[in-house]
Formats: structure tokens, sequence, C-alpha cells
């Protein structure tokens, strides 16, 4: 087998970003997995869809990078959201990626360490009786386990730590060696016509099953699907490792025993279900974390953004599951809902081995930051910066400590990874920018309405001028708000002590609401329920969005902002390329019949070699990998219908200068956020980046950069 510059182990999340992101950096890479399909837990043989951020309720938070391009493209082909789509958009990427070679059903066995560095690792091939010794320049261990690590010599811990290690308020008082279980998830079909079912011997019997359903809040309905089953929960007090044959056994007798429970208790509408599939494997939360250069604690999944240094980041809640599962008594899920937070590079490696990183739910952190970034969208952030990193260290024959981070920063906002780096200095900034149309931020009213029946957030940038929001009523009265201004809002997370409170008039019939609108980053209004109140829809504007601060639930409200200009040409180049303190973005006024178009212009000609793009996909509404017909309403998920109505679908790239006219690109049936256009290099003074088709919208551009520097 050749040398490779850098092999990953494990093709989860993690290990088909870290993959992927390493050999688009142009390092010589080899994914190895054990398993047949890539994707982990969020693969067929477990059916785990993808959750992060914006599950955690954070709005314009969706993780985008490699994860969010795959995201992206099986939501395109496959609207309904079938797993088996989602194996092989991963499938395609992987096999289609030059200077990427994927190894399925091959097993890591053994490393060899020579000096603080990893000389080589032994593979067997579990289908072809072949074993073999293979050497890389980098490894990333993104096994999930930490296995290479572990084998490598590196630290790691299991179990959950006391409050004094790390200081932490939500640790336990004592530490002890119990952590999360391990899942295993069903899906049923409604047949039409009664389908019997008998249970196996071994499963749980019905008497035992009503036992653990009716208590802790376990949610059984007929129709439960694929996550709804996340509480189908054993093993947290085993060792989850070498425990693997009892825990999926007693899993598979657990599923089992609900599932004859629904059929045969006689307590629901279950006569014509028929258990279609059920997990092949346990679907583990955790087992070790390794000890890097830095550790992520409580206070910095709390903290918010404000720690520099971020490689990945996070917004799950802080989601600790009973240690006891399915069988726990008194202990229950716990949820903290957070906001958005940096992961540093020295959580992803330890110094004690030169040329290994780690990325996935075995990085370093303590137990309590675990509960929240463990999920897979963080994870697969974590495995970009690490295979990125990885590739850098390569090239440069760096190790990670000696690794520029400003330079692999900028590589993973340009690659679109990160949530709020400012790459302002890192592309050909044009003279002027005009478009066509621009946005008015004053919607015209709708139909739509949205009863103040709970409590309900207004989210929408901060201009200087006015903000009015309408509302209707059928009696006179008064509703009470909070109000807070944050960079990237949340609905969930909690409001700060010093926010604003303010109590409003409503007269009876239609009136509009002034709302605060000085300030910076975005204002978030939390309206108590008010009976006989509901908000008035309005036509989608950028950056302003309403909705359930418990549910994700969204709605567009007719809210009218006046000030400085909010969608103006000028912000695909302020160098941010997604919603930060603003929506940041270009808007069109409706589509025309030839499209909308911006034009980058210079005063002097310019030589033009390539262009980056960023468009709109909704970032406020999550991507998941696959998705059943029905879920349980507590895991607080709005499923897309569609592609996201603004995101660009056909469009082109149009240079002028001193040598006429020229055609950069031209493209249709886009389905990304991101695109990059490389070319022959041009004499430019004109740049036109026109939107024929969108999917239904109005044009949302974030970004456009010439010539991107990548810092390699």
């Amino acid at each position: 087998m050749p040398r490779y510059d850098v092999a990953v182990i494990g093709a989860g999340p993690a290990g088909v970003c870290a993959a992927l992101a390493a050999a688009r950096s142009g390092a010589g890479t080899l994914l190895v997995t054990d398993r047949p399909v890539p994707g982990g837990n969020s693969s067929s043989e477990i059916r785990v869809w993808t959750r992060g951020a914006t599950g955690g309720g954070n709005l314009f938070a969706e993780e985008m990078g490699v994860w969010g391009e795959l995201k992206l493209r099986a939501l395109a082909r496959d609207p309904l959201g079938s797993v088996l789509t989602w194996d092989d958009v991963l499938l395609d990427a992987l096999l289609g990626q030059e200077g990427l070679t994927l190894l399925l059903n091959t097993q890591l066995t053994a490393a060899r360490t020579e000096n603080g560095r990893v000389e080589s690792v032994t593979l067997r091939g579990l289908r072809t009786e072949r074993e073999w010794e293979q050497q890389a320049g980098i490894y990333v261990d993104c096994t999930g386990d930490g296995y290479l690590a572990r084998l490598a010599g590196v630290p790691f811990r299991t179990g959950r730590e006391g409050r004094d290690e790390f200081d932490e308020s939500l640790a336990l008082s004592v530490p002890d060696q119990f952590t999360q279980g391990c899942s295993i998830l069903l899906q049923s079909r409604r047949l039409g016509h009664p389908a019997p079912y008998v249970a196996p011997d071994y499963a749980y019997p019905l008497e035992r099953v009503r036992q653990l359903v009716d208590r802790g809040g376990r949610v059984v309905r007929a129709d439960m699907q694929g996550s709804d089953c996340w509480w189908f929960e054993y093993g947290g007090r085993l060792d989850v490792i070498a425990e693997d044959q009892r825990i999926g056994l007693e899993l598979r007798a657990i599923a089992l025993g609900i599932w004859n429970y629904i059929k045969n208790s006689g307590r629901y509408d279950a006569e014509d279900l028929q258990l279609e599939w059920l997990g092949l494997y346990p679907g583990r939360r955790g087992s070790r974390r390794l000890v890097g250069r830095e550790t992520l604690t409580q206070r910095d999944v709390t903290g918010g953004l404000g720690k520099p240094g971020a490689v990945a980041y996070g917004g799950w809640y802080m989601d600790s599951h009973p240690s006891g599962g399915v069988l726990s008594e008194k202990e229950q899920c716990r949820q903290l809902s957070v906001s958005c937070y940096g992961l540093p590079l020295g959580c992803l490696y330890n110094p004690c081995v030169e040329n290994l990183l780690f990325a996935g739910r075995c990085a370093s952190m303590s137990y309590a930051a675990y509960t929240s970034a463990r999920v897979m969208n963080t994870c697969a952030l974590m495995g970009q910066a690490a295979g990125t990193a990885a590739a850098m260290c390569a090239a440069r024959a760096l190790k990670p400590d000696e690794l520029p981070q400003t330079s692999l920063r900028r590589r993973l906002s340009l690659d679109d990874a990160l949530l709020s780096e400012c790459v302002e200095g890192a592309f050909l900034r044009a003279d002027t920018i005009e478009a066509t149309s621009v946005r008015r931020p004053s919607p015209d009213s709708g139909e739509t309405r949205w009863p103040l029946v709970q409590q309900t957030f207004v989210v929408y940038p901060a201009c200087g001028g006015t903000a009015r929001l309408m509302v209707e009523s059928t009696v006179e009265t008064q509703v009470r708000l909070s109000l807070c201004a944050s960079p990237l809002p949340s609905r969930r997370a909690p409001f700060p002590e010093n926010a604003q409170t303010l109590c409003l008039h409503i007269p009876a019939g239609r009136s509009e609401l002034a709302l605060p609108a000085e300030g910076d980053g975005f204002l978030q209004a939390r309206l108590e329920p008010a009976q006989g109140v509901a908000l008035v829809g309005g036509t989608p504007l950028p950056g302003v969005l309403a909705g359930s601060c418990a549910e994700a639930e969204w709605f567009h409200p007719c809210l009218t902002l006046s000030g400085k200009a909010l969608y103006a040409p000028q912000n695909v180049q302020d160098g941010y390329l997604r919603p930060w303190n603003g929506a940041r973005v270009w808007a069109s006024e409706g589509l025309g019949t030839a499209g909308e178009a911006l034009y980058l212009r210079w005063k002097k000609p310019v030589q033009l070699e390539s262009v980056l793009l960023f468009f709109d996909p909704e970032l406020s509404m999550e991507l998941t990998s696959s998705r059943c017909e029905t879920w349980d309403p507590h895991h607080h998920y709005a499923a897309r219908q569609g592609m996201p109505p603004q995101l660009a679908r056909s469009y082109r790239l149009v240079a002028r200068g001193p040598e006429g006219e020229r055609t950069l690109a031209e493209v249709s049936g886009n389905d990304q956020r991101r695109r990059l256009h490389r070319f022959e290099p041009v004499a430019c003074t004109e740049l036109e980046v026109r939107i024929t088709a969108t999917y239904g919208g109005d044009a949302v551009v974030c970004a456009v950069l010439p010539n991107p520097e990548y810092d390699r």
C-alpha cells in the first residue's frame, strides 16, 4: 500500500468530513472504516438523524462546511429524507473525491509508535482475510472511542467528573464511572390490513414494559419512528466497549418488548402496523474522552463565542441522559439550552503524539461539555477542522502545536465551517457594488396569523431607525415582552439578567407595535402569551423571524424596519459569510424575468482568477441527514419540505474589461450554498453575478469573494 499524507480512521460524521477536507486541501488521504457504509450513527445501519446548534434553539446557526454541503445534496436528491439516499450521498462524495482512498469493512488492530509519533497502523480487511501495515504522515482518530489515540498512548477519561475537577456547577458532587448509554431504533409502516406480531422469548414481557413506560415522561405512540426511540437506552453503567454484545442484545430485547407492547397491549391503533426495520448496531453516545492540550468545559459551553481561536462550534443543549437508561427510576434526561460556543484546536490533539489529531465525541472535553458537543453536526465540524489541520501540517511538515491558527481559521472560514470569523482581507475588494434591485424591509401583510398562546420570539436586525410589528387583537389589552441584543440569537437560551422589559398597549383591531431598533446585532423580543392577540404574517425578510420559544415552529411576521440599508449590495463584501451581528446579505426586490444581478466594479483592470460565492439556504431551519414521515414533537424539529426558496438555482458569472465580455461560469440546478469557480485569468473592470432562478423566493446572496486567499 502507498504511504499517505493523511490517514483518517473512522467514517462517522467526523471522519467523513476530516477525510474530504484533507483531500480537498491537497493531501493524499486514506479513510478507513470497519463498517460497510459511512455515516456512523447517521448511517442506514443505525439511522439517527443529525442534530446540532439549530436543533438546540440557536437561530441562523445551521452547520455548513463539508457537512452542510452533503446535507443540502441529500435534501435536493430526496426531500422525503430516505436514509438510504444519505448513504449514497456520502459514498458519492467519498468515491468521487480526487486524492481520497476509501476502505470499507477494514479494522484497525494495532499501532506502532516511536519517539512520540505514530509510525504505522495495522489494518485488517474483515471480509478479505488480508492484514497489512499502513503508513501515513499524519493520522486523525475519528473512531468515536478514541481507539487509535489509546493505542498510541494518549491519556483519556471515562465516566463523569466531580464538581471540583473543572469547577463545574452541573457536574456531580462525587465522580463516578457511569456515562450515557446506547440506543437502538426501529421503523414501522402501516399496511392497511392486519399484521400480527409474536414477540421472541427474549423480548421484555408486556408487564415489565408497562412499568418502564409509565414513568419518567417516556412517550410511546403507535407511529413512533427512528429517533423517536432515543430513550430505548441501556448500558451507561457498563463498559460500553467491553460489554458491547451484552448491551446490543439487551437493547434488542427492550426494543422488541416495546414493539410488542404497541402491537398487543390493546392501548394503541396498531393492528395494521408492521415492524419494518430494527437497528443493526447499538448507537453509542459516549465512551472514552481523550485528554488534549486544552479541555472544553462547562464554562466554555455556557460562555458563548467570546473565547478566541475557535476552529469549530457547537450549540446543542447540554443534554444529559440517565446512565441507567430506560431502567432508570429517578434519574431523568436533563436539557439546558445554551448559545453557540467555540471549540479550540487544542481539544483535537495532545502534543504527546506529534502526528495525531482526533475529532468527534472522543475529543478533549469534560463530561459536562460532552453532553452538548457529542452530537453529530458538532462532531462533523470538529472533523473538518482536524482534517484541514492535518493536511496543512502534512504540507508544511509541522506539528499541530506549530500550525499557524490564523491561517487554519481563514481556510475553515472560506470553506464555510465557522460561524463568526471575518475574512475581510482574504479577497479582492471591488471599488463599487451595485444591484438591479434591493429588498425594502417593509413586507406586505398576508393572511397568516400567529396567536400569542405561548411565549413567542421575534428576531430582527438592529437598524438604527424604527421597527413596527403588526398585530391584531380582539380586545384592548397589553403585551409584556423582554428584549435583548446578541450577535446571534437563540429562541431558547436564557436572556441576560439585564434584559430590557416592556409592557406595550394593544388596542382592539389591527395596529403596529413600536419596538426598539437601536443598537448592534440582532434584537430579540420575547412576548408573553396574551389572550386574543395575534401577530400578522408578512412576506419573508432575511434576518427577520418569529415563532415559538419552546418548539421549532417558524412564522414570518409583518415587521417594517426603517433606518440603515439592511440588504444593500455592499454586504456581499463586508467580510462576513453568514448572519452575524445582522443579516449581512444582499436581497433583491422580487426576481424579474431576466433575473437579478450584482455588479462589482473596479476603476482599473484587475486580474481575476476565481470567484467564491455564498448563498442563503435558510440557516435557521435544520438540515438533517434523513427523517421519518412522523416524529415525536418532543424533538422540537421542523422538517424542511423542499429546497430553500431563496437559494440560487441558476446563475451566471460574466466578466467585462479591456478584452471585452467573457462568461466565466453558467450554472443550472445548483443545490449548494458555497460555490467556488476557478478559470483562466481575465482582465476585469466589472464582474456581473446574475441569478436567473431560485427555488421560489427572491435572490439572496451572502458573499461574493473574487480571488479568495486560502493561505495553504
